[in-house]
């Protein structure tokens, strides 16, 4: 059982230092404390919004990082600052010493949810602005809106303000947040080309202003409101909308772009989402913590804004023998997640003990030697949950020994052995001693047959599927049984060596044409990497599926045999032809033979002989492929 208590994945926490009982919202990152939006102006001497709220007026507030919290409640130097040497405010979850900030003297009604450009040097926020009329008889005729404005930053000081040019007449403006680049905005507007209710646009720098408001459009915007943008580090789109469904009021989701088109939204979820009203969700660069504000229930009043953070817990990875459960110790982990790749050693019990960040995915990989390689991609809390995580390694192979012996129980020394893959594909050929006797490796998850010959006596082909090896560190044994008897051919004409030895073939006669090289006219391609027995299973694939099956057959006719499917590995062993030899050659896909004397060097000599009933050995060359034979009595 994991030794580790059950860490939440995600932790939301009220700001209870700059939260009150009026609203607190629009939380973003500024400096290296927090910008956010507060209608708590009683102790800051603000002024009361007595037309529409009956409170006081929105303005802008920034509260410093505590540095006394940190995330092991200890005060440190490294806990204080950040990897540039900045201070940091603790574990993000802490600020103080909240203040409105000024940015002109015009700033007479709300100002509220700000966004700061990724340089730093520009502020977009919302402000309620009188239109034809003064504010004093806007109560009447309702002509005040919410239109954005923009701030520079000279020194520490945000002036120059200005409204966007967006054309707002009658209609809101506001809930502005830059894209992760800079170049563009969203916003919230209630303007008439929406789809209902509030709708989420977007605008860009063009030039030396902006582009006409562009309405997302679906699936993003609906007939409910859509407020609230932002554009997350971690590469997703966050809103908070109430026309679809979710928890209850407005609900966050997510969304991105691919190939020009928005995925289909996805609700957050708890704890992110409530049976209230969440929306201002923002993720900091790290992608693990962020802002959010709601009225959820247990709040100080109103709005408040909460701190949430994605939790990181250890967890116990377990390497073990997939199937004796034995724990392997010095063991090699990697962990992967997105560029990042961490290397853990299991300790003398088969464990280590690495910290994951929860609602990720990673990629465990073990490459143990002896084993077969291990991969596997792992959500966080697959590896949380499962007590502990573990990691089978399956042997790479397990010793097959074995004895052969004749029918009527005599050794037969010296023989050979041939153990063929019946899942990949793949054989082995080996002696056995003097006294019968070899020993193989196997994969104890594949199924194999054996065979085994002497001369020209050969064992029935044994079967040895997977479920017949004993992958328990036991003994795997087998005996192949030869029999006695020579094996009965067929009848065929003796190998005339002057003439032609097999009717089958045109063969043209005359002087020989001199071949330097091999590979021009390929008839079963290069199996230089084969063994006698994988070339056999190479033309078995191919004549089991009908291709040039009568052309083998012609051939194995014209050495004495019924056919090809006389043919068995054994006859297949590996030679070098001597240079200038002349004998018969077929080649193309007509399978034509000429009359040849090969002058060829090295690898074109290579071949794998057949040995004939009638003296008429046949060779296929290992570069080509290409059919050859000659009398060799």
């Amino acid at each position: 059982m994991n030794g580790f208590a059950q860490t939440e994945e995600v932790t939301v926490t009220n700001l209870e230092s700059i939260n009150s009982s009026k609203m607190e919202f629009g939380a973003v990152p500024y400096g290296n404390g927090l910008l956010f939006t507060s209608t708590n102006g009683e102790k800051f001497n603000g002024k009361i919004d007595k037309c529409n709220t009956d409170d006081y007026f929105a303005k802008l507030f920034y509260a410093d990082p505590d540095n006394s919290l940190t995330e092991d409640g200890m005060r440190t130097e490294a806990d204080m600052l950040d990897a540039n040497g900045n201070p940091i405010g603790g574990n993000g979850c802490g600020f103080t010493n909240a203040m409105p900030i000024s940015i002109d003297s015009k700033g007479k009604f709300h100002d509220g949810a700000p966004t700061i450009s990724p340089n730093g040097n520009q502020m977009i926020f919302a402000r309620n602005y009188p239109g034809k009329s003064n504010f004093l008889n806007a109560c009447n005729d309702g002509d005040v809106n919410l239109r954005l404005m923009s701030a520079e930053k000279v020194g520490n000081e945000w002036v120059n303000v200005q409204e966007l040019p967006l054309g707002e007449k009658d209609f809101n403006t506001a809930h502005p947040a830059f894209s992760r680049d800079g170049n563009c905005v969203y916003f919230s507007s209630d303007r008439p080309d929406g789809v209902g209710g509030m709708d989420l646009y977007k605008v860009c720098r063009e030039g030396g202003g902006w582009t006409a408001p562009m309405n997302l459009g679906a699936p993003i915007n609906t007939t409910g409101n859509e407020v609230f943008p932002h554009d997350g580090a971690d590469g997703n789109f966050y809103y908070s909308s109430s026309g679809m469904g979710g928890m209850g009021g407005l609900d966050v989701y997510s969304t991105s772009m691919a190939d020009g088109s928005w995925s289909t939204p996805a609700s957050l979820g708890a704890p992110f989402n409530s049976s209230a009203d969440d929306l201002g969700f923002t993720v900091t660069p790290d992608g693990q913590s962020g802002y959010l504000t709601s009225n959820r229930p247990g709040g100080k009043g109103g709005d408040d804004i909460y701190c949430w953070k994605i939790n990181k817990a250890p967890v116990e990875l377990v390497v073990e023998d997939a199937v004796t459960r034995g724990r392997i110790d010095n063991s090699l982990v990697k962990i992967k997640e997105t560029t990042q790749t961490k290397d853990y050693t299991t300790d003398a019990n088969g464990m280590a003990i690495p910290d994951i960040t929860y609602r990720r995915t990673y990629e465990l990989e073990v490459d143990e030697p002896g084993y077969e390689y291990w991969s596997k991609s792992v959500s966080a809390s697959e590896l949380a949950s499962t007590n502990p995580y573990v990691i089978p390694l399956v042997k790479k192979s397990f010793p097959l020994g074995g004895n052969v012996i004749f029918e009527d129980e005599s050794i037969a020394p010296d023989s050979r052995v041939v153990l063929y893959n019946l899942i990949t594909g793949d054989s082995v050929v080996i002696n056995a001693d003097a006294a019968g006797k070899f020993d193989l490796d196997i994969n104890c998850l594949d199924d194999y047959e054996l065979i085994a010959y002497k001369d020209d006596k050969v064992s029935s082909k044994t079967p040895l599927p997977a479920s017949s090896i004993d992958c328990n560190g036991g003994e795997n044994a087998v005996t192949l049984i030869i029999p006695k008897p020579a094996p009965v051919f067929v009848a065929a004409p003796v190998c005339n060596c002057s003439g032609n030895p097999n009717p089958d073939f045109n063969i043209q006669f005359g002087a020989p044409k001199s071949i330097s090289r091999l590979g021009a006219h390929p008839q079963f391609g290069n199996s230089s990497n084969l063994s006698g027995p994988g070339f056999y299973f190479k033309l078995k694939n191919r004549y089991d599926k009908g291709r040039d099956r009568e052309y083998l057959d012609a051939v194995f006719r014209g050495m004495g045999y019924s056919g090809f499917a006389e043919a068995t590995e054994f006859m297949f062993a590996e030679t070098t032809l001597v240079p200038g030899i002349t004998g018969n050659m077929g080649y193309g896909t007509r399978h034509k033979v000429k009359y040849v004397t090969l002058n060829t060097r090295g690898a074109d000599l290579e071949a794998f002989r057949i040995k004939a009933a009638n003296g008429c050995d046949v060779h296929f060359m290992k570069t080509c492929g290409n059919f050859f034979f000659f009398c060799a009595r």
